[in-house]
């Protein structure tokens, strides 16, 4: 793999993140051996692996790295978390269900700790600041579950699908 001096590269601190390290840990997370990716991509195993040990490695390469391992390229970058939109998305719950979004209530006691519980709509119409406070703890808890869900794909093995 030649590179132009107008390739862009994937710094070792791009964004304050150690994104090439976090790269290295989700293709471990993945069970995805360095061997396979540089046979897979017809790249050197030695310059690919120069390439993580110095933390800087092409944007293209890592793009493709990503997309062999089947791992999005934005996990890596943001510190192998996935991270949804919060703002929009409350933005769009507040837009498409109004009035009907569901109440949310936290109650924190010392024996259960703190419990969220989702309810019907209120009767009456709430204003704005209260929707979008209803809205905030259910992107919270979408938020918290699709971080999950990514996680336990990830750790899964790469199939050939």
């Amino acid at each position: 793999m030649k590179n132009t001096p107008d390739d862009a590269y994937v710094k070792a601190e791009s964004g304050g993140t150690r994104t090439v390290e976090h790269l290295r840990a989700a293709l471990k997370q993945r069970r995805v051996k360095l061997t396979d990716v540089a046979r897979d991509l017809n790249i050197p195993y030695r310059s690919l692996q120069n390439y993580f040990n110095k933390n800087d490695m092409p944007l293209s390469l890592y793009e493709q790295i990503c997309r062999f391992a089947r791992i999005p390229r934005s996990y890596p970058m943001d510190g192998c978390r996935m991270k949804l939109d919060v703002e929009n998305i409350k933005t769009a719950l507040v837009d498409v269900l109004g009035q009907k979004l569901p109440s949310v209530s936290v109650n924190t006691s010392r024996e259960s700790g703190m419990n969220i519980e989702i309810g019907n709509p209120p009767a009456e119409d709430r204003d704005f600041k209260s929707l979008r406070a209803a809205a905030s703890m259910i992107v919270l808890l979408l938020d918290s579950k699709y971080d999950r869900i990514c996680e336990a794909e990830l750790n899964g093995p790469l199939d050939d699908a």
